[in-house]
Formats: structure tokens, C-alpha cells, sequence
């Protein structure tokens, strides 16, 4: 029986030290979270009353949300953002290199290191329609707040302003112009305002 109990307790010890080992903080991976809810809707016509179709606003949504991982959260993450040929248009996506379009990125940030948390207002979409009724234009009013912790501390960022949304032959929706206010704070940057806008 002493040896019986003898054995428990090495088995009991073993089986604590090893519980403590996973338990530890620098084993727990970074995550990301993105919430970007739906809200309101309307079309602003030339002509007749128009209702914004509801597949226009699933696509214009989704392509507000790969905006925000593709560009923000990527480049965050890694310094550049992931391939954005489905979300811009060829010139508004040239237009990313300008000091102006970088702002809508966030290249030159401190890198994230741990969690990301990517949350906005919910969304409101505004189609403009022709006389025809056809709707060539829809904009996507964004407020945006993303934090992130990085190895100096934790990251605020800020964004308010309209992502222009046009269709495509293929049936999806790009951005084609885009303009923004940029806040950052935190994680020992100077907090600071700036714009970010297209054309």
C-alpha cells in the first residue's frame, strides 16, 4: 500500500508540472477578430423611388469586410497588405501608393504582435440611380476602429468615411474612390489625424 501511494503521488506531481506547462501565456496563439455589422440602406434617385437590391448590399458589405482583412488587418499583421485585385479597381488600387492612399492601409504602423480587434458602426449604404432606375454608384459609410496590441503596447486606429463601390462585368463590386479620416494612438506613435482619399 506504501508503494501503492508512493506511486500516486509521483503520477499527481508529474500531471500538475505538465498542466502548468500548457497553461503558460506564451503559448497562446494571436487572434483576430472583424465584426462589421449591416444597418441602414437607401438609393438617392434621379428619377422614380428605388430600392437598393439585396444582393447589391451583400456584396458591397463583403467587400467592405476584405477591405478591412486584406488591407488593414494584413498589413498590421505583416507590413503589406494581402491581394486587393478583387476589392479596388485598377486605378483606385494604384492609387494605394500615393501618401494619400497609404493612409487607408496602415503601412509605417507598428507591427501587431498579438490580438487584433476590428470592430465597426454598422454599416450605411447609399445607392445613387440614374433616371432609369440603374444604380452605377453605392457608397459604403464606414466607422471603423481597430486595436492591436503590439510589443510597445497596445495600437487605436480609427477610421470614418465613404468607400465608393461600382460593378464590375463579372458581377462584383470594387471600390473606385474612397475618402477617410485616419486616427492613431498608442503603442508609442504621436497621435495624430490624417486623410485618406482617392482622385
Amino acid at each position: 500500500m506504501a508503494r501503492l501511494l508512493a506511486a500516486l503521488s509521483v503520477l499527481v506531481l508529474v500531471v500538475v508540472g505538465c498542466g502548468g506547462d500548457d497553461d503558460s501565456d506564451g503559448g497562446r496563439e494571436a487572434t483576430t477578430e472583424v465584426e462589421i455589422p449591416t444597418g441602414l440602406s437607401g438609393v438617392e434617385s434621379v428619377g422614380g423611388p428605388v430600392e437598393l437590391p439585396r444582393a447589391v448590399g451583400k456584396r458591397v458589405t463583403a467587400g467592405v469586410r476584405a477591405y478591412v482583412e486584406r488591407g488593414v488587418v494584413a498589413t498590421l499583421r505583416t507590413g503589406e497588405p494581402e491581394k486587393l485585385e478583387g476589392v479596388f479597381d485598377p486605378a483606385t488600387l494604384a492609387s494605394l501608393g500615393t501618401d494619400m492612399g497609404a493612409q487607408l492601409l496602415d503601412r509605417g504602423a507598428p507591427r501587431a504582435t498579438g490580438d487584433i480587434r476590428a470592430v465597426s458602426q454598422p454599416l450605411v449604404l447609399v445607392g445613387l440611380a440614374d433616371s432609369a432606375g440603374v444604380i452605377p454608384l453605392v457608397a459604403a459609410h464606414l466607422e471603423l476602429e481597430v486595436v492591436a496590441e503590439t510589443e510597445d503596447g497596445e495600437l487605436t486606429i480609427t477610421r470614418v468615411g465613404d468607400l465608393t463601390f461600382a460593378p464590375h462585368e463579372d458581377g462584383s463590386w470594387k471600390i473606385t474612390a474612397y475618402r477617410a479620416l485616419v486616427a492613431r494612438s498608442g503603442a508609442g506613435v504621436p497621435t495624430e489625424t490624417t486623410e485618406a482619399k482617392s482622385g
